[in-house]
């Protein structure tokens, strides 16, 4: 579950300036069914603003990934790729987004929503940034759409500090930072290095293969504590 005080922050920072009443979510995944970490706070935040007074709150998600679950609404997405989805999720979002107060989109994905909702419907727009595009891959970019959410949203928000300072430093804007909630670990019981077999000590990687997340540092330096290890005599063993 998200922190409950991050949660709070988030309503306190929208009561500046908005008359809380319905919102809309928009995502692109739900767990199980998930890409990163951005569908898992989209996911934390809709339970959190379900349990909150005088909110009702609704997420749009991508109809093949849209679980028969209340309040959430399956959107057609055609298919290819994530940016030609979105365009064509955003002016089915825009019409949904007439019963609703807020549109909350995320990342660039849904800057194209959000601006249609905003323009069309009248609601008021709030964009968070968990990344923007340069930082996650080598490919192409989305500063457009970056700019777009960045210009004509009506509060950005960046979930660190340091997120917020590259995009000051990138585009000339300073969102206003909400730091991500956490959740309480907990165990599953499962002795992973008994089912790997691994008697000595291990390194575990958990993340998405992105180059977002340095896997490429973390497997360079694994080559070379295994060749160093491999020098000294010492048994070395890569999975």
């Amino acid at each position: 579950m998200v922190e409950t005080s991050n949660t709070r922050r988030y309503l306190e920072i929208k009561s500046k300036n908005v008359v809380m009443r319905s919102v809309l979510l928009v995502g692109w995944g739900f767990p199980p069914d998930i890409d990163g970490g951005l569908d898992i706070h989209v996911y934390n935040l809709f339970n959190q603003l379900k349990q909150a007074e005088n909110i009702e709150v609704a997420l749009a998600l991508p109809e093949e990934r849209a679980p028969e679950k209340e309040n959430i609404i399956p959107v057609a997405s055609s298919s290819g790729g994530i940016r030609w989805r979105a365009m064509k999720m955003s002016s089915h979002i825009a019409e949904i987004a007439e019963n609703y107060d807020i549109i909350h989109t995320h990342d660039w994905f849904g800057a194209e929503a959000g601006f249609k909702a905003k323009k069309y419907s009248g609601c008021r727009w709030v964009s968070t940034f968990h990344s923007i595009s340069s930082d996650r891959t080598r490919g192409e970019s989305q500063n457009g759409l970056e700019q777009v959410a960045l210009q004509h949203s009506d509060i950005t928000i960046a979930v660190s500090r340091k997120l917020s300072n590259k995009i000051r430093e990138t585009y000339g804007h300073e969102p206003e930072v909400v730091r991500n909630g956490f959740s309480q670990p907990g165990s599953s019981g499962k002795d992973i290095k008994k089912q790997l077999g691994i008697q000595n000590e291990m390194v575990f990687f958990v993340g998405r293969h992105a180059e977002q997340k340095g896997i490429e540092h973390l497997l360079y330096g694994f080559k070379k504590f295994l060749e160093d290890e491999g020098k000294k005599g010492n048994s070395c063993h890569w999975r």
